[in-house]
């Protein structure tokens, strides 16, 4: 199974990036049933880390208290991707860092790359024609604080892959309290 953690954007946030984003990006749509925060990827699990992760998750979002806020920063292009940055929060940094010691004691391992926080808007494929008659747009600051929002949950969620896209499943979604 695999896996990662993450915050879920709510649906508010979502549909008002549509509207805000709507002809603006070198890409024709944005999939937003998909959208989500990763803090930590897991990867492809054997049942047993599947089953241990899943068992641990609940215990190590409700030892982290308080809702706290996203903060949008700015719309890039990283790696043939569109991407919605977020700013550097301590919370956020914090509440990472946290569930990946919290599942290393259970024996579970991560990939060595630095934490970054982002929303993939899309991707950018191979057709370079398209992308180079269609450039990245940059939105102010005050149009992205629209779509800041307070993180209500936590989720672990399965990815499954599918030949055009990925499939992305909540299995548990812990509150903040």
């Amino acid at each position: 199974m695999r896996i990662f953690t993450a915050i879920p954007i709510p649906n508010e946030v979502k549909n008002a990036l549509v509207e805000l984003t709507r002809g603006r990006l070198p890409i024709p749509y944005i999939n937003i049933t998909n959208l989500h925060i990763t803090l930590n990827f897991l990867g492809d699990l054997f049942t047993d880390d599947s089953n241990k992760a899943l068992k641990i998750f609940p215990t190590l979002v409700g030892e982290y208290r308080g809702k706290f806020e996203i903060e949008f920063d700015k719309i890039a292009n990283f790696r043939q991707q569109i991407h919605l940055t977020v700013k550097n929060s301590e919370t956020l940094f914090g509440l990472q860092q946290d569930l990946e010691a919290g599942f290393k004691t259970v024996g579970l391992h991560f990939q060595d790359q630095k934490f970054y926080p982002h929303v993939t808007l899309g991707k950018m494929h191979l057709d370079n024609i398209m992308n180079r008659s269609r450039k990245l747009v940059n939105f102010p600051n005050e149009e992205l604080a629209q779509l800041n929002f307070t993180v209500q949950s936590v989720a672990l969620f399965e990815s499954k892959l599918l030949p055009h896209h990925a499939h992305h499943t909540p299995l548990v979604e812990v509150p903040l309290v």
